[in-house]
C-alpha cells in the first residue's frame, strides 16, 4: 500500500475520532460502506466506458433510470445535512433493496446505518474518498486497505 493511500486512511479515522466516531469497529464499517459505494460507481462507470468504446448499450441493472441518483458520483457534490440525510436515508436504503439486481449489496446494506452524525465528517471522508481509485488497486490493495483499518 502506498504512503499517500495510509495517509489518507490515517486522516480518515482522525476526522472520525475527532467527530464523534470513537469505535474503531464502527469508524471501520463507516469507512468500508462508503468505500462500497464508490467501488461499485467506479465499476460501473468502467462497464459504461467499455460499452461505448465497443457501440455495445451500457445497461446498469443496480442504477437504471431514476435509480442513477443514488450513485456516488452524482451525490457525492452535495454537503450539509442534505447530504447526510440522502445518503443515511435514500442511498442506504436503495442499497439494501437492491435484493434481486444486487444481492450481496443488499445483504451488505440490509442492516446498514450510517453513523456519523456530523455532517461536515460526512463531507470530508467524501472529499477524500473521492480522490483515491479503488478499481485499478486490485483485491489484493483492497485487503491491505482492511487489514491496515484494522491494525490501525
Amino acid at each position: 500500500m502506498s504512503p499517500d493511500l495510509r495517509q489518507k486512511l490515517d486522516r480518515m479515522t482522525d476526522i472520525l475520532w475527532a467527530g464523534g466516531v470513537t469505535n474503531p469497529v464502527t469508524y471501520i464499517e463507516q469507512i468500508s460502506y462508503l468505500i462500497y459505494l464508490k467501488l461499485l460507481d467506479e465499476t460501473v462507470a468502467q462497464r459504461e466506458l467499455q460499452a461505448r468504446m465497443t457501440g455495445e448499450k451500457a445497461e446498469s441493472a443496480i442504477f437504471a433510470q431514476q435509480a442513477d441518483r443514488f450513485r456516488w458520483s452524482k451525490w457525492r457534490y452535495k454537503s450539509g445535512t442534505e447530504l447526510r440525510d440522502f445518503v443515511r436515508d435514500d442511498v442506504f436504503s436503495y442499497m439494501a433493496s437492491l435484493v434481486k439486481e444486487q444481492p450481496e449489496a443488499a445483504e451488505y446494506f440490509r442492516d446498514a446505518v450510517l453513523e456519523i452524525v456530523d455532517p461536515n465528517v460526512l463531507k470530508q471522508l467524501i472529499d477524500i474518498l473521492d480522490t483515491i481509485e479503488f478499481s485499478p488497486l486490485g483485491s489484493d490493495a483492497k485487503g491491505d486497505i482492511f487489514e491496515y483499518l484494522l491494525t490501525h
